[in-house]
């Protein structure tokens, strides 16, 4: 059993030839070998081998069996079934079967066959003149007498695989006749010319690699392929069509890299079209709506489904069908009793749809099969006419799973969408020749959701030059996300940054994906797959923008009512958002020695442009500060603060070594010497007090004590920002303009300059003291300007 079919055929053949001296002599149908069994009183008990389950389908179509009178005994693998009640409960079934003379079909009853072994081998007993035959059943160390009626049969039904790889026990294998059925037993000369030929159209699918049919048509295999042609062939149609409904019933199956490679090889475009524009592969709630009315194959209407998914088992079905539905999960069940129970109320209920999911990592194959036929059970009892079954079916990439085919029940590849997932639209429109993504980025497209969601790993690339606390740029982000003004104004700036990196993105990029099997297993399916695709694009994009906000810690100030809604003024102004994408995710800080917090929204751009006019502006200052206000109009009519604050950025910006106390003392240096009424100004007065400004750090770096004195005077009174730096350095200089050889003259220098003095070595040489004076008239007197006020004589 289990061997080749054309290799038992040639062998029979060669002994007939031989032995018998006859040909071209057909062996007997196993079909019709199987029927002279269950019809002969005195055969023995027959044993069926298939593949996948087929033998029951094939015995009830042929006609063999009648289900009426037939009494099939599924054994359970739920939880809480493995017991020697249910045991028992079987074995009665099996005697009732016995005493009546019915015909009893028993699969995967592995634990059970044992107590049955003098029914199986007809070791039957007659007492005395008695016509009645009895035999001993067998119940652990028990045993009791069962009557046979003359027209009890047995057919016990096994997987042909467990035959070959030495799973049956042969003791439990010798007691029967055995045959090995398939569909192909049944199948003619026509049939089979059929199935060639949609065999070499599914080979475009596989690149001619047959090993991979499964993974590409799920829940298909051999016996299903041959199974179709039947089922087809029963219903009268010929040859041609029996070829196209085939195409039509696998492509629902198929699963979409698939076809997409397909194309890629050149499939007939208009099984690319039936497949992309008239079959519905991840939108439940649309399949529903079309199956109703749906013919497969334009001729069978669609009863239940059986949707084959690599979506994750852990989402929630029932908001995708609709109302009247009924979702169960099969590993929920802990005994075939409570699956049946459950079953029967869903008959008797008003609800139209049973969705039973079933996930392969929780729950058996057999499993399966045993739910399938205890739903097929009730429905052949009642008016099925109304009611819809669905099995949801959660594959992994690897596993692959069949039920037999059957019109009754229509096999679909579907990657369930739920509102939890990206909507990535369908394939057909990756397929586009548009060179921007307004066919990925759609309405429904739900980039808001995405970016709120995956925001922190965006963030995680990002390097700071400077330690940052990132709860709070989580805080800022968000924020960012959900306020809806700011989102839009992200968006408008977001979406030329995706469509600058779409440009270089590779051509059939979907292809790539379709080809990468790595990552299609990792994602779960193709269409995550692509999303990953796209969500890699968007959160670049994004990240680069971010990268951008965050120079100078820039968005600090959109969390401040006093600036935002200049903030997202200037944000919305392309010019001020218009930088080039790199894959550099390192965020700039312009701080010298230290981290800079701007005050000011985006000065770094607005800094940057004006001092790249410095030439030009300060040859002709009303022309270009035209320019500049015609470029960034909201620059105008800041008012104090917003001046302060951009005057504070541009001295942090021009990388002067100041420390915030020095600040008071710049802004009252420009104050005097303009109005501050424009950024322009501000500008064009910080350039022409530059190198004073540095002379005064210079200045204050040597006497620490005269910069307290002078904030302190500065904060008391209004009074010049000169005039106490005078009154705190007049004596120093006064002193250090009468330097000579003098010993005395050094002493006195140093009881003036204090702090300064200890910090320098003992002037012992003349050429010192000369290069000290000289020193401090380059670097201090002469840039201060204060000869003219009469301290440098």
């Amino acid at each position: 059993a289990g061997g080749s079919k054309k290799f038992l055929q040639d062998t029979v053949q060669h002994f007939l030839e031989k032995v018998c001296h006859v040909s071209n002599r057909d062996i007997m149908p196993v079909l019709n070998m199987i029927r002279d069994n269950k019809e002969d009183k005195d055969s023995r008990h027959l044993m069926i081998l298939s593949r996948n389950n087929c033998a029951l389908e094939i015995l009830v179509s042929e006609g063999i069996v009648d289900l009426s009178k037939t009494e099939v005994i599924f054994g359970s693998d739920f939880p809480m079934d493995n017991n020697d009640t249910q045991i028992c409960n079987n074995i009665t079934r099996i005697k009732t079967c016995m005493e009546f003379g019915y015909t009893v079909i028993l699969m995967h009853l592995d634990n059970l066959y044992e107590s049955l072994y003098d029914m199986l081998n007809q070791h039957y007993t007659v007492f005395g003149n008695e016509s009645k035959k009895f035999c001993r059943v067998a119940i652990g160390a028990n045993s009791a007498k069962c009557v046979v009626h003359p027209d009890f049969k047995a057919i016990v039904l096994m997987d042909v695989q467990d035959s070959i790889d030495g799973r049956i026990p042969p003791p439990l294998l010798n007691r029967f006749e055995k045959q090995v059925l398939s569909h192909e037993d049944l199948m003619d000369e026509k049939d089979m010319d059929v199935l060639h030929h949609v065999k070499d159209w599914m080979r475009a699918f596989t690149d001619g690699d047959d090993t991979k049919q499964s993974r590409v048509f799920l829940g298909l295999n051999e016996q299903n392929l041959a199974s179709m042609v039947l089922s087809l062939r029963r219903m009268g149609l010929p040859p041609d069509l029996i070829i196209e409904g085939m195409k039509d019933l696998l492509l629902w199956c198929a699963t979409p890299e698939a076809v997409v490679l397909a194309k890629e090889r050149d499939l007939e475009p208009k099984w690319v079209a039936r497949y992309l524009e008239h079959q519905v592969h991840s939108d439940i709630p649309q399949l529903m709506a079309m199956v109703r009315q749906y013919r497969f194959a334009d001729a069978i209407p669609c009863k239940n489904l059986i949707i084959y998914t690599h979506a994750s088992p852990a989402i929630q079905l029932a908001p995708l069908f609709p109302s009247a539905t009924t979702v169960i999960k099969l590993h929920n069940f802990s005994q075939e009793l409570e699956f049946e129970y459950r079953i029967g109320q869903f008959w008797n209920s008003d609800e139209d749809v049973l969705v039973l999911q079933c996930n392969l990592g929780e729950t058996t194959q057999q499993r399966l099969h045993h739910a399938k036929y205890i739903i097929q059970r009730f429905a052949s009892k009642t008016d099925a006419a109304a009611k819809m079954i669905i099995f949801v079916v959660h594959l992994l990439q690897d596993d692959i799973f069949t039920f037999p085919f059957d019109l009754n029940w229509i096999s679909i590849a579907n990657d369930i969408e739920t509102a939890q997932d990206l909507n990535i639209p369908e394939i057909l429109s990756l397929m586009s020749d548009k060179t921007d993504w307004d066919h990925v980025l759609n309405d429904s497209f739900e980039l808001r959701r995405h970016l709120v969601l995956n925001f922190r790993f965006v963030l995680s690339r990002l390097e700071y030059q400077y330690h940052h606390e990132i709860k709070d740029q989580i805080g800022l982000i968000f924020s960012l996300l959900r306020d809806d003004q700011a989102y839009k104004v992200t968006m408008m700036r977001l979406r030329p940054m995706l469509d600058q990196r779409v440009k270089a993105f590779r051509q059939k990029w979907y292809v790539d994906v379709a080809k990468d099997e790595h990552q299609i297993r990792v994602q779960g399916s193709y269409r995550k797959a692509l999303a990953n695709e796209v969500m890699k694009v968007i959160d670049y994009s994004f990240g680069v923008m971010l990268k951008n906000l965050d120079r100078n810690y820039n968005l600090n100030i959109f969390s401040k009512d006093r600036f935002r809604n200049l903030w997202l003024d200037m944000m919305a102004d392309e010019t001020i958002f218009a930088w080039e994408a790199n894959d550099n995710f390192q965020v700039i800080n312009d701080g010298y020695l230290r981290p800079f917090i701007a005050r000011f929204p985006f000065s770094f751009v607005v800094i940057e442009f004006i001092n790249g006019l410095r030439d030009v502006l300060i040859m002709d200052v009303a022309k270009y500060e035209e320019f500049v206000f015609q470029r960034y109009p909201f620059l105008q009519d800041l008012d104090d603060e917003a001046m302060a604050a951009y005057l504070y950025d541009l001295t942090e910006m021009s990388r002067l070594p100041f420390v915030d106390e020095r600040n008071v003392i710049v802004d009252s240096c420009l104050r005097s010497e303009c109005k501050m009424a424009s950024v322009v100004e501000i500008h064009l007065t910080f350039w022409r007090c530059e190198q004073r400004l540095r002379s005064i750090i210079s200045l204050f770096d040597l006497f620490p004590n005269a910069l307290r004195n002078v904030i302190m005077d500065l904060r008391r009174y209004p009074i010049s920002w000169k005039e106490m730096c005078l009154d705190q350095i007049r004596p120093i200089f006064e002193s250090l303009c009468q330097i000579d050889a003098s010993t005395s003259t050094v002493a006195r220098v140093k009881t003036f300059v204090g702090d300064l003095m200890e910090t320098l070595p003992e002037l012992r040489m003349e050429w010192q003291k000369t290069e000290l004076l000289h020193e401090l008239l380059m670097t201090i007197i002469v840039p201060l300007q204060l000869a003219e006020d009469g301290i440098v004589a």
